[in-house]
């Protein structure tokens, strides 16, 4: 992969590539980082956001979220698209947005111009980077541990009924707590392959558990307000190439994330 990878031509909406040896950097720091540009927005002649570079991660679309929000980007822009031009010029800032979601890619950072290629900049990518990477493996070590404490519980409880009956019975008080003492009813979860010689043939519950999730764009997003660099810490998900059936937006660049303008 070469630096000029790390550019997003179709969204650089105007403004001159940034050099080769930026990009380098950036791409040193994380080679699926992405930069694009987004001019500065204006309306009767006051400054409602500045002109930002970006930062976003580039995600294959190998996961049903992903593909999902992909989607879900795509419908943003056809429905942004059916608008006036007028109210989509007044809303441009939530059609970069769902571009943005269509193309895969999950914000990281975004700079002023004054910030952008200092090495401040990239001491912020690299700091955000290490501590996103910290939380990962946290999160996949926490995963880790809960499915080995899982399968312990579930052998002893194939081996020890009595064991398999204390449990059954912690996880009919929990439900009969959560549902204001109304025992819902729960499918049978662990029983054997042949038999239901663990539970005698009665339901068994267990409090569910959530899954760790991917970290996402930063709950601003590219339209929020920040005219300060910002740069993700921890979270979750990141993105595709630009441009995938996104047309022309009104002011230059082809696609954007939420529904709310600047």
């Amino acid at each position: 992969m070469s630096a000029a990878d790390v550019l997003l031509p179709a969204m650089l909406r105007g403004a001159n590539p940034p050099g080769v040896s930026l990009l380098e950097a950036i791409e040193r720091i994380n080679p699926r980082f992405r930069v694009s540009y987004t001019p500065a927005i204006e309306r009767q002649g006051q400054l409602i956001r500045p002109a930002l570079w970006w930062i976003h991660e580039q995600r294959a679309n190998t996961t049903e979220a992903d593909r999902l929000r992909r989607q879900a980007g795509l419908a943003r822009l056809k429905r942004l698209w059916a608008r006036p031009r007028v109210e989509l010029e007044r809303r441009i800032s939530s059609w970069w947005e769902s571009e943005y979601m269509a193309a895969g890619l999950y914000f990281v950072a975004h700079f002023e111009v004054w910030q952008w290629g200092e090495e401040a900049m990239l001491a912020q990518l690299r700091q955000g980077e290490a501590m996103y990477e910290l939380e990962v493996k946290k999160a996949r070590r926490a995963a880790t541990q809960d499915d080995l404490a899982l399968a312990e519980t579930e052998a002893e409880m194939y081996d020890n009924p009595e064991f398999a009956g204390f449990v059954r019975d912690v996880a009919g008080e929990w439900y009969r707590n959560v549902a204001d003492n109304a025992l819902v009813p729960v499918s049978r979860t662990l029983t054997k392959e042949h038999g239901d010689d663990v539970t005698d043939g009665e339901p068994l519950g267990r409090p569910g558990h959530g899954e760790a999730g991917e970290r996402g764009e930063h709950p601003d997003g590219p339209g929020g307000p920040r005219p300060e660099g910002e740069v993700r810490a921890a979270g979750d998900g990141r993105g595709e190439p630009a441009g995938e059936g996104a047309g022309a937006a009104p002011g230059g660049g082809a696609g954007g994330q939420s529904d709310h303008g600047d």
